[in-house]
């Protein structure tokens, strides 16, 4: 397909343009944001949205400590018309891909070993450049008198635009005015991944090799690291590409969020982390209400609909719930 040549073809220009060998092949890996090609020594991420979030990324990964889990940049750029940026290659295969064929033990040292880069990483200060991001997938400000006041200007928005129940809508509305106060210490004052699924880490025979993609990296409070992290434990579905996804199943995961609660309780040690996690919710899906294009009609969307999130959120039947009551965390 003349796709793929001239996604190829920006891959070869990256690397030519930072003096690297050009490989004999370039395999396209799935990517659902960006394109990602892979070379013996290599990976080679662009992004044609003029955004310019892989050459952020590029600049961001240099503020992270010389630990063997983070990517090892060997170049990025912004100035041909869309932005890259090309890592060493680690050894191993993502988390996603791997997690069948491990047993349990194994699994287990793997969530030991990524507690422990996570708390590596959650002790970075936050570098000016992650403070700047073209949008954030969680509406939150940091800088507003409240950090939840762009979920209400949503709300307002939606509202207005009359695509969503307005009904729902006040009962988010609700919900937000009720509990906001649990990010009052809402802060940038040390990085987070951003977007912590296991298709961004990778393992191998001797354990966790590589934590991948910090395009969404950011400053913030370290337990926002379990919202995408939850998500994809419980929708695993949602953040693979269709092979993937047929091989596995949520009750995969069952086990996870209490690992990660023994060998990095601090995440959860927060008073109100039940309310601060499903204000996350909100502020993540409201994210992708703001932005859609399009809503369709409530007959016509999928259980993994933002507004069928939003919903079960208020119905006390959310996925999050699920597992928080299994760690015995409720309001």
């Amino acid at each position: 397909m003349s796709s793929d040549r001239f996604a190829q073809t920006r891959a070869r220009r990256a690397l030519q343009g930072l003096g690297l060998e050009l490989p004999d092949t370039l395999v396209r890996a799935a990517s659902t944001r960006n394109e990602v090609h892979v070379a013996p020594r290599q990976v080679v991420r662009v992004n044609c949205r003029p955004d310019q979030r892989l050459r952020r990324e590029g600049l961001l990964c240099q503020a992270l400590p010389g630990e063997s889990y983070f990517p090892n940049v060997l170049g990025y750029s912004g100035d041909t018309g869309y932005d890259f940026v090309v890592i060493e290659r680690k050894p191993g295969r993502a988390v996603s891909r791997a997690w069948p064929d491990m047993d349990k033990t194994r699994r287990r040292k793997f969530i030991s070993e990524l507690s422990r880069a996570l708390r590596l990483l959650h002790s970075v200060p936050t570098p000016p450049v992650a403070t700047r991001m073209h949008e954030n997938p969680h509406l939150l400000n940091p800088a507003a008198v409240s950090p939840v006041v762009p979920i209400l200007m949503a709300v307002d928005e939606l509202i207005g635009k009359g695509d969503v129940d307005r009904m729902l809508l006040q009962d988010i509305a609700d919900l937000v005015n009720d509990h906001g106060s649990a990010l009052d210490d809402y802060h940038q004052r040390t990085l987070i991944h951003g977007d912590l699924s296991f298709e961004n880490v990778m393992v191998d025979v001797n354990g966790l090799s590589a934590l991948l993609d910090f395009e969404w990296s950011r400053g913030a409070p370290p337990d926002l690291e379990l919202d995408v992290l939850l998500r994809f434990l419980r929708f695993p579905e949602a953040h693979v590409p269709p092979d993937v996804a047929a091989t596995l199943s949520s009750l995969d995961f069952e086990d996870v969020p209490g690992w990660i609660a023994e060998d990095y309780p601090e995440l959860f040690a927060h008073p109100r982390v039940v309310e601060r996690l499903a204000l996350y919710c909100v502020a993540f899906d409201m994210a992708e209400l703001v932005r859609a294009t399009s809503i369709p009609s409530l007959s016509n969307m999928g259980p993994l609909h933002p507004v069928r999130r939003l919903q079960n959120l208020l119905e006390g039947v959310s996925p999050l719930r699920e597992q928080l009551d299994r760690l015995s965390l409720r309001t």
